[in-house]
């Protein structure tokens, strides 16, 4: 998301139009939490904060009377009005929150029920009906953390039905702009697979993640190993890995799956940093003369966001590192 430029005044007023601007940290040891939700509480809009627990929002008069939410996985969500929020620059803290739970709930509970559950369940969860989304999409190359291609842009995305349809996402970009910083002395140069729809596959409630699916259940060793608060509910952590035995790269991570209705809240999880390499022409499409270039990691972070009782996707990250030596 992009980082909003704070500063003493944080109403600012052009016409109807409002910003609300603040960041969130942990109120123990006033740690920013990146990528906490912020949205209002009645209607499909909202945004997260950035990597320093900014955040910038921008609404119009039609919000003013509903009220503002703050949420982070492991942390007791707190509301305020959006009337309240408009009056100053915004510092708003927030606690975690330790549940109690006894061995027999986890010695019982079996993950692999979990998750056949939330694949039961996408239908209920992410509805059967288009939506229509806004949104907003980075990317930027970095070659030894000088910036190469930074490309940003407004999104209208449409996103087809999850369930019994054939159709596909689809995007329109509405404003965007690109920087390169690339020239003539530049001896490397390398195509990624990478891109807007590339983020869009990572929706895992409609492509169905890896280790989700049924068919990979078997390569897979999965384990509960907490149950967190999310937006005042509740959501298993269930931990994954591939087994030893299998010699094609698989993830490792963590999803968060509400208790009650099974959606998929949040999940992180990595290729297999050993096994990485053999996916090589799976990241690189076309890489300079001379040189030799494979990947050393790719790490993603996908959030959903339940808005009236359907989940929509919120927020996508993706983190993909390579090397690339001269022949």
């Amino acid at each position: 998301k992009k980082n909003p430029s704070l500063s003493s005044d944080s109403l600012k007023t052009t016409a109807t139009i409002f910003y609300i601007t603040g960041i969130v940290t942990d109120n123990e040891t006033n740690e920013p939490l990146p990528f906490a939700t912020i949205g209002i509480k009645n209607k499909g809009k909202g945004t997260i904060t950035n990597n320093n627990g900014e955040f910038g929002l921008k609404i119009t008069s039609d919000y003013i009377n509903d009220t503002l939410s703050f949420s982070y996985l492991g942390y007791i969500g707190k509301e305020m009005p959006v009337k309240k929020a408009l009056d100053n620059n915004n510092s708003i803290s927030l606690k975690k929150e330790f549940i109690s739970i006894p061995d027999i709930i986890i010695r019982t509970q079996l993950p692999q029920d979990i998750i056949s559950k939330v694949r039961y369940s996408i239908s209920s969860n992410y509805g059967t009906t288009p939506a229509s989304m806004t949104g907003f999409y980075r990317e930027g190359v970095f070659r030894r953390n000088t910036i190469q291609t930074y490309s940003e842009a407004v999104l209208k995305i449409f996103k087809s039905p999850y369930t019994g349809t054939f159709q596909s996402d689809q995007i329109k970009i509405c404003k965007s702009r690109k920087v390169e910083t690339t020239n003539s002395k530049d001896t490397l140069s390398v195509s990624l697979k990478a891109g807007l729809f590339t983020a869009l596959q990572l929706d895992g409630a409609k492509n169905l993640y890896d280790f989700l699916s049924s068919e990979n259940i078997p390569d897979y060793s999965y384990r509960i190993t907490d149950i967190v608060t999310y937006d005042d509910e509740e959501a298993y952590l269930i931990e994954f890995e591939q087994h030893d035995d299998i010699d094609i790269p698989l993830y490792k991570g963590a999803v968060y799956i509400n208790t009650e209705d099974f959606g998929i809240l949040h999940a992180e999880f990595e290729l297999n940093k050993s096994l990485i390499h053999k996916m090589k022409d799976s990241f690189i499409s076309n890489e300079s003369p001379g040189f030799s270039t494979w990947p050393i990691s790719a790490k993603y972070s996908v959030t959903y966001r339940k808005v009236n009782s359907r989940y929509f996707l919120s927020h996508v990250r993706g983190d993909l590192l390579f090397s690339s030596n001269q022949k």
